[in-house]
């Protein structure tokens, strides 16, 4: 089984998320690029619903478990992947 990402599933997860994420600021990192002699940025990751970047990954997977899979519920600890679904839709039963 492979986990790589193909471009087309990048594409299809952007589609799936475009009204669930917001976009998050690129921030720059001064004094780190100052000491790398480069650009360097921060992806703010933190500014999301779920403060952190989970949400793109565990609402991407729970909407495409098919029918069967949903059936089973998602079961995740607190403060988890799931979690950040939950903060999102909370009518979700997580």
């Amino acid at each position: 089984m492979s986990f790589a990402a193909s471009l087309a599933d990048i594409q299809d997860a952007r589609r799936t998320l475009r009204d669930i994420i917001i976009t998050t600021p690129l921030l720059p990192a001064g004094k780190l690029s100052a000491e790398l002699g480069a650009e360097v940025y921060f992806k703010a990751e933190n500014t999301q619903h779920s403060g952190s970047f989970k949400l793109r990954g565990a609402y991407n997977t729970i909407y495409h478990l098919s029918a069967a899979e949903r059936a089973f519920g998602v079961i995740a600890p607190r403060r988890q992947p799931c979690s950040g679904c939950c903060a999102r839709r909370p009518a979700a039963r997580c």
